[in-house]
């Protein structure tokens, strides 16, 4: 995605060249490990954002915590977060996502260490144009307001989902109903013990709802 930073600075010209087609080019400003966010969101276009750090050789400082939080309050630019960093440092950021992000795509949230409890997205988080959704160790609720708002989910994937948000076969079936665009689904429940009785109920639960996924 960076891959026009040094063609921009050759000369003015070609500057203005490529900013001018921006939207053609489809340009975005990235945020890295070390990358000085508030630098770079006071001196640059104002052009959509990806946050990646998800690179497990990297440790985020300080000063990457504070460039993801400025950088999240620009709801309107945010485009792609890939976020994999220690359990507190996640905890406080996914609570920065409290509101709708009308632009953002892609969303992968990972702690580094699994929460005894589970994370929870805010109610009030909306993303009308998310496609991709990866959380780990998520209490995610299925029935999250979330899924009526981004109809043109392509790739969902629940893994460790804290036991307290269980949630039985139908109701998931309902919710697929809602993505008709969906390519890749993946759930996995985080249990330290096998759980017998949920066992036994999902033997006994008819699957009375039935949807089509053509993709």
């Amino acid at each position: 995605e960076r891959w026009w930073y040094k063609p921009a600075q050759v000369c003015p010209r070609w500057r203005h060249l490529i900013l001018s087609s921006a939207s053609h080019l489809g340009l975005r400003l990235v945020c890295k490990y070390g990358t000085p966010v508030a630098d770079m969101l006071a001196h640059s276009p104002q052009l959509p954002l990806i946050l990646d750090y998800l690179d497990r050789d990297h440790v985020i400082t300080a000063q990457d915590e504070e460039g993801v939080v400025q950088a999240l309050g620009r709801r309107d630019r945010v485009h792609r977060v890939r976020l994999w960093m220690p359990t507190q440092n996640l905890e406080k950021l996914v609570a920065s996502l409290d509101d709708e992000f009308p632009i953002l795509e892609h969303l992968v949230l990972w702690p580094l260490v699994k929460s005894n409890t589970g994370f929870i997205l805010p109610r009030t988080f909306q993303a009308p144009q998310l496609r991709h959704l990866l959380l780990i160790n998520f209490a995610f609720p299925i029935r999250s307001p979330l899924f009526t708002t981004a109809a043109g989910i392509v790739t969902l994937w629940l893994e460790d989902i804290h036991p307290s948000t269980y949630f039985p076969p139908n109701d998931v079936i309902q919710r697929l109903s809602l993505m008709p665009y969906l390519g890749t689904l993946a759930i996995a429940f985080h249990s330290p013990v096998p759980n017998h009785d949920v066992e036994r109920q999902l033997m006994r639960t008819p699957i009375t709802t039935h949807v089509t996924l053509p993709n």
